[in-house]
């Protein structure tokens, strides 16, 4: 069975090897420089910079996934060198590091009692899919998950469901949101999905805590370990994950004995 996450990356190198055995374009501009998937600030300016100078236009798709995985900085010499760059494709790295990269949405569902968690009456409470509300030629798995692509649908009498494919390569679509992945993706997370989720950046929020309290239950040393990386850096939220998890223990989802020897592990481990 071929894993339909493999598809896309093979979609990807494919159009990566036209490019660059066109001899139009030398180089990608796209080439993560983290494992996450980001790329540094700095890095899609020097690059574009060198096509103006050898008088080449990016391929479009390679440029828009290159902005998707710029990495927002403060830092004024690196947007004064984004700046100076001419070329229509050159302006809009400068525009995106003016803008502090793509918009934020918030994941949380409507009714959720943010304000006190523990007053979550029982359900699943799935998050919210927050898109983009950017136009960009996108590739197709950063597409899906914006909302504007359909990978597959199939009719089921007289509704039409859409499927929905996730895969780990999915985060380096979009290394700084996370969030928005992970609430993209809510019935096809696995362990590897869950760990390059809390390794990624950006905010880590309500899908991102609702993807480990949903995986407690079966995926109980994955979502364990997306726990402690969130908590080793700060970006747990305790109270958050707690109502989640109580809401779903009194819907009948979960079940209390493997959730509390799930965070007992997690506790242990020292978070």
């Amino acid at each position: 069975m071929i894993d339909t996450g493999d598809i896309d990356v093979m979609a990807r190198l494919m159009e990566a090897l036209e490019v660059i055995e066109s001899g139009v374009q030398p180089f990608l501009l796209a080439l993560p420089t983290h494992a996450t998937g980001a790329v540094d600030a700095s890095a899609p300016a020097e690059r574009i910079a060198e096509l103006e100078r050898l008088r080449v236009e990016p391929a479009p798709v390679d440029l828009a996934q290159a902005l998707l995985r710029l990495t927002p900085t403060a830092d004024e010499e690196v947007r004064r060198a984004a700046g100076d760059l001419r070329s229509d494709a050159g302006r809009q790295p400068a525009r995106r590091l003016s803008e502090g990269g793509l918009p934020r949405r918030d994941s949380t569902p409507q009714k959720w009692p943010a304000a006190d968690p523990a007053d979550a009456p029982p359900g699943v409470w799935e998050p919210v899919s927050p898109g983009l509300n950017r136009t960009l030629p996108l590739p197709p798995v950063a597409a899906a998950l914006a909302g504007t692509y359909e990978r597959d649908r199939t009719h089921k009498g007289s509704h039409i469901t859409y499927e929905t494919y996730a895969a780990p390569s999915w985060v380096a679509q979009l290394p700084h949101h996370r969030d928005k992945v992970a609430a993209r993706v809510k019935s096809a997370a696995d362990g590897r999905l869950l760990a390059c989720l809390a390794e990624a950046g950006g905010p880590a929020g309500y899908a991102l805590h609702w993807q480990i309290a949903r995986k407690i239950d079966y995926l109980s040393d994955a979502a364990v370990d997306a726990l402690l990386v969130l908590a080793a850096r700060g970006h747990l939220d305790g109270r958050l994950l707690a109502g989640q998890l109580q809401a779903s223990i009194r819907k009948g989802s979960s079940s209390p004995k493997r959730v509390t020897d799930a965070l007992r592990a997690a506790a242990e481990t020292g978070a």
